[in-house]
């Protein structure tokens, strides 16, 4: 479980590092990946894809959840209001799959 810092430090990716105690250059070349790709998946300016992200969780040994537990969460929230209006019969469950 990682633990709750996301107030104080909005990137998990360098909270799951931070706690391995590894620095970018080493994490970038067990990877097979560069040091400024990494820095960029940390700082949010790119979100790596799932290959990498499962290599990162595994690294890491945390699950791809734990990584993106605050985006998670915010889909969540996104996708709420569309779950609430099919099951109020506002829109069709057919329909639902399409939004």
């Amino acid at each position: 479980m990682m633990p709750n810092l996301e107030n104080k430090y909005p990137n998990w990716l360098w909270i799951a590092r931070k706690n391995k105690g590894l620095k970018q250059k080493s994490v970038a070349q067990r990877l097979g990946a560069n040091d400024t790709h990494l820095s960029r998946y940390e700082s949010g300016l790119v979100s790596p894809n799932l290959y990498m992200a499962l290599k990162l969780s595994i690294l890491y040994g945390v699950t791809v959840d734990d990584l993106y537990k605050p985006l998670i969460e915010r889909l969540k929230q996104e996708i709420a209001p569309v779950e609430h209006a099919v099951h109020r019969g506002g829109i069709p469950a057919s329909r639902a799959f399409y939004l």
